[in-house]
């Protein structure tokens, strides 16, 4: 039950993470192009606004004569009150020999700033430019310049400088983003809500195929196991008691009954356990283990077998040391991936296994290689391998029986011991099959 509250509860906090991931982007690309489009149109229309004046401010230029701009100087124009029509921060004119005209100022005291600013800017065409200024309240003011040289009368030229403050614009701007943002966050919060509800919601019919799948599972158990039980015990009984009744053919279709007898079952109990895999009910005991020792007695329980075929099996030997992990799981790694190397082996062949303490991945491992002298498998095929079902063609070629689930078995387990298993094969030359295994791993 645990390993199922486990299983769900993972998959719903991915679900979580997921959503949020999703909602948290549109909400950011909301706010961005909101942002961004309320900013163009603010500056589009600030813009607009300025060169509509200082087209205004060019046409009246124009018609006045330069000595006539003689007469206006800073001092009596330094008091001039603000446009508020549209927040009009200064107006210079700038003579050809220098000499600065202002033609309305908020105040005398910010003048050297802009100067200094707009100093050797003198654009054919109406050109816009933003700045900061620090009036002498303290306040850091947001100025839009524009500016454009201008043909007098005489032919002599100058250029006219007006400036706007859109302080106020830019500070609602801002408001309006805090806002925009505060509001983007009040609704992720409540998408949060909901999807949490709608993930339970979701999970809901999962859970139910989940616990179906259990119990079709115990009904698989008990429903096919139990037949091919009392078949084969019934078998037994006949081969023991009728045998020498029996004709040599009747002996044959007897020992081929038993061998289906014998493939059902474990074909069953290998279904059984992947389904345990598939729901995350494998339970492991971690123990500490002789692993050395351990390999050793899978190749003695293989040997006699192995004779048989004419095979030899060696084991290398190295400094015997303990690891963490589940002796029973990891014997049946062993036995699935020793009986694969005889069944590829020819005849006279050899299967060689190892084991040793390496770094993998930077973090303290076993590492236990299987090699044999059998068929090889090519490059395309072995990332197929550790797939359910999967035979190669080699297989019928070379008689050899099994529903192709046994490395798929093994590459379970192994994953559930925090492992990793790879091969290394070439066509005609053998496979080596290297399982990786941390010295330690904490209990499930």
């Amino acid at each position: 039950m645990n390993n199922k509250k486990d299983l769900f509860s993972k998959t719903r906090g991915y679900l979580r993470a997921f959503n949020s991931r999703i909602i948290i982007t549109v909400l950011f690309l909301f706010i961005v192009l909101t942002s961004m489009v309320m900013a163009v149109s603010i500056y589009n229309e600030q813009k607009t606004e300025l060169k509509d004046i200082i087209e205004s401010e060019v046409a009246e230029l124009q018609q006045i004569q330069v000595d006539e701009m003689d007469g206006i100087d800073s001092a009596s124009q330094s008091t001039t009150q603000d446009d508020s029509s549209y927040e009009m921060f200064f107006n210079y004119f700038i003579k050809p020999n220098g000499e600065v005209i202002v033609r309305d100022e908020i105040s005398t005291t910010i003048r050297s700033q802009i100067l200094n600013y707009i100093s050797g800017w003198k654009p054919s065409e109406p050109q816009i430019k933003y700045n900061t200024i620090k009036s002498t309240d303290g306040k850091i003011r947001n100025i839009l310049i524009v500016a454009q040289n201008v043909q007098l009368k005489e032919g002599q030229w100058g250029t006219v400088y007006v400036g706007k403050d859109v302080t106020y614009i830019w500070s609602i701007f801002q408001r309006a983003f805090w806002i925009l943002l505060g509001f983007s966050l009040l609704f992720f919060l409540i998408s949060i809500l909901c999807s949490r509800f709608m993930t339970n919601k979701a999970m809901k019919p999962i859970i139910e195929a989940y616990d179906f799948q259990r119990q079709f599972v115990a009904n698989v158990s008990h429903e096919l196991r139990t037949p091919l039980t009392v078949i084969s015990a019934g078998l037994e009984v006949i081969k023991l008691e009728e045998k020498d009744k029996l004709s040599s053919f009747s002996c044959e279709v007897l020992e081929d009954l038993q061998k289906e007898v014998r493939d059902s079952t474990k074909l069953i109990n290998d279904l059984l356990f992947l389904a345990k895999t598939d729901s995350r009910e494998l339970e492991l005991i971690i123990e500490s283990i002789n692993v050395v020792n351990l390999i050793k007695q899978v190749a003695r329980k293989f040997q006699s077998y192995a004779e048989k075929q004419n095979i030899k099996i060696s084991v290398k030997e190295s400094k015997e040391f303990n690891i963490y992990s589940d002796a029973d799981r990891l014997k049946q790694i062993l036995n699935i991936l020793v009986d694969n190397s005889i069944k590829y082996s020819p005849n006279g062949g050899s299967i060689y296994l190892s084991v040793g303490r390496e770094l993998f991945m930077g973090e303290d491992s076993v590492c236990i290689k299987i090699t044999d002298q059998g068929i090889g498998i090519s490059n395309e095929e072995q990332k197929n391998v550790f797939k359910r079902f999967y035979r190669v063609d080699k297989q019928r070629q070379y008689g050899i029986g099994g529903a192709g689930l046994g490395l798929s078995i093994a590459s379970e387990i192994i994953s559930a011991l925090s492992g990793t298993i790879e091969v290394v094969s070439e066509i005609g030359k053998g496979s080596t099959f290297i399982v990786w295994l941390p010295v330690e791993i904490k209990k499930i």
